[in-house]
């Protein structure tokens, strides 16, 4: 009966990080084409995956909270640099987070934050872009998620 539980919990949480990325490839393509992301969009998907995660008991309360933390702290970030890191990158972050816990979705913005510095710095070298020019984050943050999912697939192999 146990092992019946853990296998559903199991693809809950396969089938909510599966639904992230495909979440995170909308928007990463609305980013790239429009420079904005439907923050109605990012708060339903982040309250449906807290309360399937609350309900499956696969991620703790404090899981969610943390990545509801973190998201906020992007729109904050947004506020304070007047739209250098656009507030759908935090709405973006806040419903990941929620659909993976905040302990995945820390590693997948650390990796998007290094995968952007690299693009940066090559459009730095090879185009000479200057400091004005910006960069969409959500592509960057979708292969986040996919290199800490394939590293949490080695690591639990």
């Amino acid at each position: 009966m146990r092992r019946l539980q853990k296998e559903k919990r199991r693809l809950i949480v396969w089938v909510l990080t599966l639904s992230t990325l495909v979440l995170l490839a909308v928007l990463a393509y609305s980013d790239i084409k429009t420079r904005s992301v439907d923050p109605r969009l990012c708060l339903g998907f982040a309250a449906g995956t807290a309360l399937i995660h609350l309900a499956a008991g696969d991620l703790s309360a404090g899981e969610i909270i943390g990545a509801v933390i973190l998201g906020m702290v992007f729109i904050g970030l947004s506020h304070l640099m007047r739209g250098a890191i656009g507030a759908g990158d935090g709405f973006a972050v806040l419903a990941a987070g929620c659909g993976t816990g905040f302990s995945f979705e820390l590693a997948s913005v650390m990796y998007g934050l290094v995968l952007s510095a690299a693009a940066a710095l090559i459009l730095i070298v090879v185009k000479h872009a200057g400091r004005k020019a910006t960069l969409p984050f959500l592509p960057y943050l979708l292969a986040g998620h996919a290199l800490a999912w394939f590293a949490s697939a080695v690591v639990n192999a």
